[in-house]
């Protein structure tokens, strides 16, 4: 009967999304497409230099009328009044001189960007020219993202989770990370203790959003709880754009997780691999060497206030965030651990190499309802 119980909580409510508008990272510009019902063959973005006008990178993506991203209409020929258009920030250039328009325009619409840098979106008449490069290429047999400067990899059976950086300028392209990690601990029932990791994972992609500029990978996630019991469905948008990995969580819960949960954190963190020298830095801390060798500043850096942390080698840096909606009351804590001689598995390389990330706690005072929680990397690839 208690199983019975627990498995209606836990199982007979469905989730119930609701989009919620995002803000875009500062590496793009997006904007509601201003040219409605019209063949997306017939649009491109320009963008003004000192040799006159340059054809720049762009995409359309499909979005419902709630401004969730539409699946089912990848790949869409004309537009509708709810899709977006994105252009790369750097893409951008100085404002036309008065009297200047893109050749063989209908209409031209101004997207602005930082600084006063102005892209300019048109219709044309015919078929306009097309910028032949791309920031992103979306590998899917390998899983992989090509950014300009530096290649993301993820895994195949739980493709949420990081487990390969490769920066461009690094001659010997060197993997930097050894493994993606995620830990799921508690008490189920006041007395149970348990311990759950990736493997307790279920993850199957949903749909793809696949451009030059950006790219949307979504994921439908299960936890392996207790008692065979899973957790409801996390749906993670993981959003690749020129300079940042952007991982939206949606977390459906159908019930008060303290009626069956306490004592519940969650940790998701990068370990790094052998290779170059590298630092963190937290705000408030000074950079410190990653080399496997616990000190006594890095031990102080586990259980600071999550408030963002960069990974920098001579190759680029990573730069972390985790931002909580205002409802998701909980508390985010940094994590880290820098011992090569401590076993954390499962993981390629023995111990922890700047294991970096985040470990959030506070579940059990959350009701049944919606929650949102964004995790952006920001990279900053160097230059040869």
């Amino acid at each position: 009967m208690v199983l019975a119980l627990l498995c209606t909580l836990l199982l007979a409510t469905e989730p119930a999304w609701a989009a919620v508008a995002s803000t875009a990272p500062a590496d793009v510009v997006t904007a509601p497409i201003p040219f409605a019902d019209t063949d997306v063959a017939r649009l491109a973005a320009w963008a003004w230099h000192t040799t006159g006008w340059e054809v720049i990178p762009m995409q359309v993506d499909p979005r419902t009328a709630d401004g969730d991203w539409d699946f089912a209409r990848v790949g869409l020929i004309r537009t509708t009044a709810h899709d977006e258009v994105v252009v790369a920030t750097a893409d951008l250039g100085p404002p036309a001189p008065p009297g200047q328009q893109p050749p063989d325009v209908l209409a031209v619409v101004e997207l602005h960007g930082p600084a006063g840098t102005v892209a300019y979106l048109a219709r044309h008449a015919l078929d306009p020219p097309r910028a032949a490069r791309r920031w992103l290429l979306y590998r899917r047999a390998q899983e992989e993202v090509d950014h300009d400067g530096f290649t993301l990899g993820f895994e195949h059976d739980r493709p949420f989770v990081l487990n390969r950086l490769v920066w461009t300028a690094d001659p010997d392209q060197r993997d930097w990370i050894d493994t993606g990690k995620f830990r799921c601990s508690g008490r189920f029932m006041g007395s149970l203790r348990f311990l759950r990791t990736r493997a307790d994972f279920t993850s199957r992609v949903l749909g793809v959003i696949d451009g030059p500029v950006r790219v949307v990978v979504r994921t439908d996630d299960h936890l392996r709880m207790a008692f065979g019991l899973t957790s409801p469905s996390l749906v993670v948008d993981r959003i690749h754009t020129p300079r940042t990995l952007t991982h939206v969580t949606r977390i459906h819960i159908p019930f008060r997780v303290g009626w069956l949960f306490d004592d519940l954190a969650i940790r998701s963190t990068l370990d790094l691999a052998p290779g170059e020298a590298r630092t963190i830095t937290c705000p408030n801390h000074s950079p410190t060497p990653i080399d496997g060798r616990p000190q006594p500043a890095e031990v102080a850096l586990c259980g600071h206030p999550m408030e963002g942390f960069t990974l920098a080698g001579p190759h680029g840096a990573i730069h972390a965030t985790v931002t909580l909606d205002p409802n998701l009351k909980l508390k985010a804590t940094v994590y880290y651990v820098d011992d090569l001689t401590e076993r954390d598995p499962p993981e390629e390389i023995p111990g922890h190499l700047g294991e970096a990330g985040v470990i959030l706690t506070g579940w059990e005072g959350l009701d049944r309802g919606d929650y949102r929680l964004t995790m952006a990397l920001d990279l900053q690839p160097s230059r040869p």
